[in-house]
């Protein structure tokens, strides 16, 4: 699990970095695994690890990630309208405030996923216009 939530770590900086071109693909696909499949056969620490490693795009490249949602490089939106990808955003916000708030999660956890809802609500405040 340590060994996942690293290399979600480590691609959320390689993202930030400029050393390749941005993507969503990544990070997507991990916040929407993390919260859209059932996890519930799968043990606490495993569980966990998708949270912490999901909660990793969000702060270490957050904005970036934001931008990308929003306004992509061929400056129509991904989800195809604005309101879809805020909807999506909104999603992932609310379970990383659920999971921060599930006392069946571990106190790192918990933490984590606060933070990483903190920083998704205040993007999004800063940031649409």
């Amino acid at each position: 699990p340590s060994r996942f939530v690293n290399y979600e770590a480590f691609q959320a900086h390689i993202m930030d970095s400029g050393m390749w071109l941005l993507s969503l693909d990544g990070a997507m696909d991990t916040i929407d695994r993390a919260f859209e499949e059932s996890r519930k056969d799968e043990s606490p620490e495993i569980q966990e690890a998708w949270i912490l490693g999901a909660a990793q795009h969000i702060l270490w490249s957050g904005q970036t990630l934001f931008k990308l949602l929003l306004w992509p490089r061929n400056e129509k939106s991904i989800l195809g309208d604005i309101g879809v990808a805020l909807g999506k955003w909104n999603t992932w916000r609310d379970e990383f405030q659920k999971a921060s708030e599930d006392y069946g999660h571990g106190e790192e956890c918990r933490g984590v996923a606060k933070r990483a809802g903190d920083i998704m609500e205040a993007l999004e405040k800063d940031m649409v216009f």
